[in-house]
């Protein structure tokens, strides 16, 4: 008898633990963590405006800035020196959407109804988008004359807060990518 109730206490301790490990729940918690890595800047071909609006996309998410345009542009004073913008409202967006983007999606004048955005996060103003422009070179390969042919501009994220109506995250220093303007 008295090791039948020592073995029905072991039962209901490890039923009581396995209960309690069981009902713990995180909730809902979304730890966020961009991943455009390997994904080029693209920039809409019918954009006009004069803004920087430049986007990255991966599959069905989207990371937007629009910066004003002569963040851009390149002149004796401004190669190879930081061009530093402080974020403000709306500047840079990061969404989900219910499905795949592409350009076509993000750049029509009539966006379709699907994919939608399903969560969308938007950069609190303080933050700084760092731009760093060099001259980009192309080698004649018969004669073998260096030609300026462009610019690449590195872009680079400092101090950006993101969130949404659920949950924030904060990146100190986040590589955007390399954006390419020709002569």
């Amino acid at each position: 008898m008295y090791l039948n109730i020592r073995m029905m206490k072991k039962i209901l301790y490890t039923l009581a633990l396995a209960t309690l490990l069981y009902s713990c729940d995180d909730g809902d918690l979304v730890i966020e963590n961009l991943s455009f890595d390997n994904t080029t800047i693209s920039k809409c071909g019918n954009n006009t405006t004069p803004t920087g609006l430049l986007f990255k996309v991966n599959g069905s998410e989207l990371l937007l800035i629009n910066i004003p345009a002569n963040y851009f542009d390149a002149t004796l004073s401004t190669i190879d020196a930081p061009k530093v913008h402080t974020l403000t409202a709306n500047q840079l967006i990061y969404r989900k959407y219910s499905g795949t983007v592409n350009a076509n999606i993000i750049c029509s004048d009539i966006p379709p109804a699907t994919p939608t955005v399903s969560n969308e996060w938007l950069a609190a103003a303080g933050g700084t988008i760092e731009i760093v422009t060099s001259e980009k070179y192309t080698t004649n390969e018969i004669t073998g004359i260096s030609v300026l042919t462009g610019y690449s501009h590195d872009i680079r994220f400092k101090n950006v807060l993101l969130s949404n109506a659920e949950s924030n995250f904060v990146y100190d220093d986040y590589y955007f990518g390399e954006y390419i303007t020709n002569l």
